[in-house]
C-alpha cells in the first residue's frame, strides 16, 4: 500500500455488509491507523496503564493504541503479530495476583450509572474495583427473564447477587432513552454507555444491527444524547464506547451531537483508547446473545461533559482536563512502577523485549522534535522532555499528561510505540 494514503483525511463511504468480498477489499485497502487513531485534533488519549504496558513490550497494548503499526523512517518495516486480548501483560500479571484492577478511568466517581450492559460484566468489574463509596447503578435493556434465556440463569443469577452483596443497585429491563431518576435515585457523575446497538432486524439473535440498522441506531444515539444531560450531576460526564473502523466510523457520533437542534447540552472534551484490561473480567457481548463477543481493539471512549457545569466553571475531577495539557506535566511510561513489573513477566515468559531498533542521539533528536512539533502551536516548554534513561537507551515513550489517568497521544508518539514494541 503506498504510503503517502497515511496523511489523507479519511473518506466517507458508504456501509458494505460487513464480511462480504467487497468490505473485506475496502478494509485492506484502508488505512486503520489514520481512521481509527487520528491525531490531528490533539483529542486522542490513553490511559497511563495502557502507554504502561505497551512501553514493557505488550504487543497487545500497542496494537490497541496503533491499530495499524507504521513507521516512517522504516516504510517496510515487518511487525510482530498481535496476540490475543488474554495474553496481555498486565492480564499475565493479575493472574499471579500482582495486578489488581484500581477501576480505570472511573477511578475517584463516586455516582455512576452503566447502560445497556449486556451480561453485567463491566458493571460487576467496577463494583469489585471501585471503593465502596462509590454508588453504582447497573442496568440491562433485556428482562431478567430474558437476561437468563441469553447468558445462563445460573451465571446471571451469580453476577446479579454480587453486585447487589457489594451494594450495587441492579435494574433490568431500562430503556436508555426513557430514564426515570425516580428509579434511579440521585443525577450520576458518570453515565456509560459501552457499544451502544440496536438488535438486528431480522431476528438473528447472533447478530448486532448495523447496516439496515444503521438508521435505527442513528436514531437510538440522538435520543440517547438529548436525554443523559438531565441525568448528570454538575460536572458529570458522558462516556461513549465504540468502535472506530468501518461501518461503525459512519456513526459519527461527534458530528450526530454537535449537529443536533436543538443544540444537545453536552460539550466533547475527547476520546481515550479503549483498554478491556482496565475492567477486569469484562467481556464484551453481542445484543441479547451469549453467542458470540467481538473484537475491540480499535474502540474508543467518546467524552463529553455537561454544559450547565462549563457554564457554571464547575471542573470537577474531569477525565480529560484542557488545564493539565498546559501544565506541561509528562508522564514516562518507562520508568512507571506498572512498567517494571510488566517487563519482569515478559522476560520471564520469553516475550521479544521492546524496542527492537536502537535510537541513538541523532534519532532521539528527531523522535523529540516530531514529538513536540505534532503537539501542535504553543509555547517551546511543550516539546517534548529530554530522554530520560529508557531501556537500552532509546527515546523515552513519554507523553503529556492529559486527566488524572490519562496521557495525550500524538502522531509522533504512536510511530514510537510500533518502533519500540512491534517491529521486528
Amino acid at each position: 500500500m503506498p504510503r503517502n494514503k497515511r496523511a489523507r483525511e479519511p473518506r466517507e463511504l458508504p456501509a458494505l455488509q460487513e464480511g462480504s468480498v467487497r468490505q473485506k477489499r475496502r478494509a485492506s485497502e484502508e488505512d486503520y491507523r489514520s481512521l481509527c487513531r487520528s491525531t490531528q485534533d490533539g483529542e486522542l488519549h490513553a490511559h497511563k496503564d495502557t502507554l504502561s504496558c505497551a512501553a514493557a513490550g505488550c504487543n497487545v497494548c500497542a496494537y490497541r493504541l496503533v491499530v495499524k503499526p507504521y513507521v516512517a523512517s522504516a516504510s517496510e518495516a515487518k511487525f510482530r503479530q498481535n496476540a490475543r486480548p488474554q495474553e496481555c501483560l498486565r492480564l499475565r500479571l493479575a493472574a499471579d495476583g500482582a495486578h489488581a484492577d484500581t477501576g480505570g478511568l472511573y477511578q475517584g466517581a463516586r455516582r455512576i450509572l452503566t447502560l445497556g450492559d449486556g451480561d453485567l460484566s463491566f458493571s460487576l468489574a467496577l463494583r469489585r474495583a471501585l471503593p465502596p463509596v462509590t454508588q453504582l447503578v447497573a442496568t440491562t435493556h433485556l428482562s431478567r427473564a430474558e437476561l437468563d434465556r441469553a447468558y445462563g440463569e445460573a451465571l446471571v443469577a451469580k453476577t446479579v447477587d454480587e453486585l447487589r452483596a457489594r451494594g450495587a443497585q441492579v435494574e433490568h429491563q431500562l430503556d436508555a432513552t426513557r430514564l426515570d431518576l425516580g428509579v434511579l435515585g440521585e443525577p450520576f457523575e458518570r453515565i456509560i454507555f459501552n457499544f451502544p446497538c440496536v438488535a438486528s432486524a431480522d431476528g438473528d439473535v447472533s447478530a448486532d444491527g448495523q447496516h439496515a440498522e444503521m438508521r435505527a441506531n442513528l436514531e437510538l444515539m440522538r435520543a440517547f444524547f438529548r436525554h443523559a444531560p438531565r441525568l448528570l450531576a454538575a460536572g458529570g460526564e458522558v462516556h461513549v464506547t465504540h468502535k472506530t473502523k468501518p461501518p461503525f466510523s459512519h456513526w459519527r457520533l461527534v458530528d450526530l451531537v454537535e449537529s443536533e437542534e436543538p443544540p444537545v447540552e453536552l460539550h466533547y472534551t475527547g476520546r481515550v483508547v479503549f483498554d478491556p484490561a482496565l475492567y477486569l473480567g469484562y467481556a464484551p457481548r453481542k445484543v441479547a446473545t451469549a453467542a458470540g463477543s467481538f473484537p475491540t481493539g480499535d474502540a474508543v471512549v467518546y467524552v463529553w461533559r455537561g454544559l450547565a457545569a462549563r457554564a457554571a466553571g464547575q471542573a470537577g475531577e474531569s477525565t480529560l482536563n484542557p488545564a493539565l495539557r498546559d501544565a506541561d506535566v509528562w508522564f514516562d511510561a518507562d520508568a512507571s512502577p506498572l512498567a517494571q513489573r510488566c517487563r519482569k513477566v515478559a522476560e520471564r515468559e520469553g516475550v521479544p523485549p521492546s524496542g527492537g531498533k536502537e535510537i541513538g542521539k541523532e534519532r532521539a533528536g528527531e523522535a523529540k522534535r516530531k514529538q513536540g512539533a505534532r503537539q501542535g502551536p504553543g509555547p517551546a516548554s511543550l516539546a517534548a522532555p529530554e530522554p530520560r534513561g529508557a531501556p537500552g537507551g532509546r527515546f523515552p515513550m513519554s507523553a503529556r499528561v492529559s486527566g488524572p489517568h490519562c496521557v495525550q497521544l500524538t502522531a509522533a508518539l504512536l510511530d514510537l510505540v510500533c518502533e519500540r514494541s512491534l517491529i521486528l
